[in-house]
């Protein structure tokens, strides 16, 4: 997606109706305000929401770009480590796949998933390691498999690089 289009949409405001029950809002102004409004909504009139959020693993997107930046970019060809921390290369993957995740939420890149081969590229490391990383990555369930030969970080992944490799990435910067 173009530059001139982002700024086109980020110009436009959402409007979003919600009925619950007795309870009706209407909500309009910039998306990420009425992003807001609404949770603050749903759990004044469902607080049994709250429960469920405290058991349901999700990603806070806005959260995550947080953690992210001066470590990974986005840019038009796909994502880009920033990190000029030594990596392995189960790290290198994990940050591209995650550039790939935001980058596809973001609407900057087509796909949320990247290719062995694609993979091979990014890190710059032989077909045969970014394979055997995949391998235990894919059995811990911190990267998935959509289609033959494409992988995408998956919610528990993201939590870990949250949790345990993007806070030893800040100390270097540091």
């Amino acid at each position: 997606m173009s530059e001139e289009k982002l700024l086109n949409l980020k110009k436009k405001e959402l409007q979003v109706y919600v009925k619950y029950d007795q309870f009706e809002e209407d909500f309009k102004g910039p998306a990420d305000q009425v992003l807001r409004a609404l949770i603050a909504f749903l759990d004044k009139v469902y607080p049994g929401l709250e429960i469920l959020s405290q058991v349901q693993l999700t990603v806070d997107l806005q959260e995550l770009i947080e953690e992210m930046k001066g470590i990974i970019a986005i840019a038009p060809s796909g994502p880009v480590v920033l990190s000029k921390k030594k990596l392995t290369v189960k790290e290198q993957i994990g940050l591209n796949l995650i550039g790939a995740f935001v980058g596809y939420k973001l609407n900057l890149t087509e796909k949320a998933s990247l290719s062995l081969d694609e993979l091979v590229t990014l890190t710059g490391k032989t077909k045969g390691s970014v394979s055997g990383a995949l391998t235990p990555m894919v059995n811990d369930r911190l990267v998935e498999k959509p289609e033959k030969s494409e992988y995408k970080i998956s919610l528990l992944g993201i939590k870990h690089f949250i949790d345990e490799v993007f806070p030893t990435l800040r100390e270097e910067t540091h």
